[in-house]
């Protein structure tokens, strides 16, 4: 079975299933999805294959929950738990679909590991009744055309989020092809190539608007800003209502949007052609986090001898160590300004240091255990750190108060990631999940649950649209940051992957892998462009120059190594 040949792979239990599969089979097929349903799909060869290309084929998966759905699941050679751990492995839009309301939740004889993996897919409430055509069309509008931001069967064309400043209908040639409701993201798919559309407002009919909106290529996702209202004539006869004062709150200060660094243009570099520029070597333990300066003149390096040291990048000269720190180092970033360094130890503290003196300025004592992680947030006042004790911490690096605790993972936080913007923080841990936290106000707005086994690395693309995840499972993930989807998995390592990078104009991204490679891959395809192997051990750490013309990578060999052109 070869290309899209199926869009809604429906699992289901024989016994007290098929009815509830051929009803939902016949719904999906009026609305053009094909379906696959094994009395009906199977056809001659064989049973085991045929199910399991199905279901790789399909970018949805259906369960159909009935009394004996889950009866049999324990036993891990049960078709339907093979179906499940499947769909689960290859990262499918999964619906579980509750059509008798007769399954209230997950039975508990499940065993934990496979109710936790299968319990963040939210149930899909399908009733009998005469709400039945009703709850079917808000399941696929919820569930299946938003979740993922495209209909499913055509995957060929681009994802283009829109979003408009007021209720309105999109439409190409004649066609409506999207309605819009004011400041709400909807989705729309258009081809590669040029599209005409037209906006026009049922509330303001005088106001239409034509865009050209151009697709290069397919398929990634766009954005489409659509703007009818502020061409309205503002209205004078109405007195504004003057705003209610707001009590003051003690805050992280979220940066205002001309504090917000804009990505920079970078001049195109090809890590296709990146090549062993220099070797740098000084440390006498494995090499944990290496990073660039905001300039690119300097790299800092943390290392398991105890020391930060700060490297010429031009000479491979080292011209700083800076000592202070009572156990193994973990992590190090700069800060935005590109005059202070913090770290993170062994010795559960965080410091920061003067990059030009190499003197400590501060240290920041709250967390129980080892500090793995440190980032600096963009306006350069605060700073969050992840550790061993399960928490993330906010930090005034002014002050060295510690300002917020963020609780959520069940296991330790590997890593710590500031979005560009300063409003979000997101963190890794070894209980396999990525979690997005509102920084303003300590709440986890969102949980990303498909890796199979420990998260080592996060990191936030240059636009804030994208994050990036390394774990045990030897994969990368690519997520879409506002919906939590998993939109790329790249695979090719063939061993752990401990740490990730964005390059600065967002095309590309480096691994570091325990196989001791780095490897390059195209963001947009996923495909592995380069792989770098001049490392004789584990690669701990990865990070991009700020021009995108070099790329670092600290080892356990105890070298750090320069790639790029010159």
């Amino acid at each position: 079975m070869s290309g899209k040949n199926f869009d809604v792979f429906i699992s289901y239990r024989r016994s007290d299933g098929d009815a509830i599969a051929r009803i939902l089979n016949a719904e999906f097929a009026l609305r053009d999805f094909r379906c696959f349903l094994d009395f009906d799909s199977l056809g001659g060869g064989k049973f085991d294959e045929k199910i399991e290309a199905a279901i790789l084929d399909a970018p949805v998966f259906v369960m159909v929950l009935t009394p004996d759905y889950f009866s049999r699941c324990n036993d891990k050679g049960d078709w339907v738990r093979r179906e499940i751990e499947l769909a689960l492995a290859n990262n499918k839009i999964i619906i579980p679909i509750n059509y008798d309301k007769n399954l209230k939740g997950i039975p508990d004889y499940l065993e934990e590991d496979f109710k936790a993996r299968i319990g963040c897919h939210n149930f899909a409430t399908v009733h009998k009744d005469d709400t039945f055509k009703s709850s079917f069309n808000q399941m696929v509008e919820e569930r299946i055309l938003k979740v993922v931001g495209k209909i499913v069967k055509q995957s060929d064309k681009a994802v283009v989020t829109v979003v408009s400043d007021a209720d309105c209908k999109l439409t190409e040639r004649n066609e409506v092809i999207a309605t819009l409701q004011a400041d709400v993201d909807s989705y729309i798919l258009l081809g590669k190539g040029n599209h005409l559309l037209k906006a026009q407002s049922n509330e303001f009919p005088e106001i239409s608007v034509r865009i050209t909106k151009s697709i290069p290529e397919v398929p990634w996702e766009d954005f489409l800003e659509i703007k009818l209202a502020d061409k309205l004539p503002k209205k004078t006869s109405e007195p504004v209502e003057p705003p209610k004062p707001v009590t003051p709150q003690p805050s992280v200060v979220t940066p205002t949007p001309t504090d917000v660094p804009q990505v920079p243009k970078i001049e195109s570099v090809s890590p296709s052609d990146f090549r062993l520029l220099r070797t740098l070597t000084g440390h006498s333990d494995r090499v944990r986090s290496v990073a660039a300066s905001p300039d690119g003149k300097y790299l800092a390096s943390g290392s398991r001898d105890i020391t930060l040291k700060i490297w010429d990048t031009k000479s491979g000269e080292c011209i700083r160590t800076l000592e202070g720190h009572s156990d193994y180092m973990w992590s190090v970033c700069w800060s935005p300004d590109g005059k202070y360094l913090a770290s993170g130890a062994d010795d559960k503290t965080v410091k920061i240091w003067d990059a030009k003196s190499g003197v400590c300025i501060r240290t920041l004592v709250g967390h129980s255990d080892w500090v793995i992680s440190v980032s600096w947030g963009s306006d350069g006042r605060y700073l969050a750190s992840g550790s061993y004790d399960k928490t993330v911490k906010i930090w005034d690096a002014h002050s060295g108060e510690c300002i917020r605790t963020l609780e959520g993972h069940s296991k330790y936080v590997n890593s710590v990631s500031w979005s560009p913007d300063g409003k979000y923080l997101s963190s890794a841990s070894d209980d396999k999940t990525v979690k997005i936290w509102d920084a303003k106000s300590g709440e986890c707005i969102r949980t990303l649950e498909v890796h199979l086994k420990d998260v080592w690395y996060v990191s936030w693309s240059p636009d804030g649209k994208y994050l990036a995840s390394g774990s045990v499972d030897k994969t990368v993930k690519i997520w879409n940051a506002k919906h939590g989807v998993c939109i790329r998995t790249l695979e090719g390592h063939s061993n752990r992957v401990i740490s990730v990078c964005w390059s600065p104009d967002g095309k590309y991204l480096a691994s570091g892998s325990s196989d001791e490679t780095v490897k390059i891959w195209d963001a947009k395809s996923g495909e592995c462009i380069r792989t770098l192997e001049e490392h004789s051990d584990w690669v701990d750490s990865v990070n991009w120059s700020p021009d995108g013309k070099w790329l670092a990578s600290g080892s356990v060999d105890k070298n750090i190594k320069i790639w790029g052109v010159e």
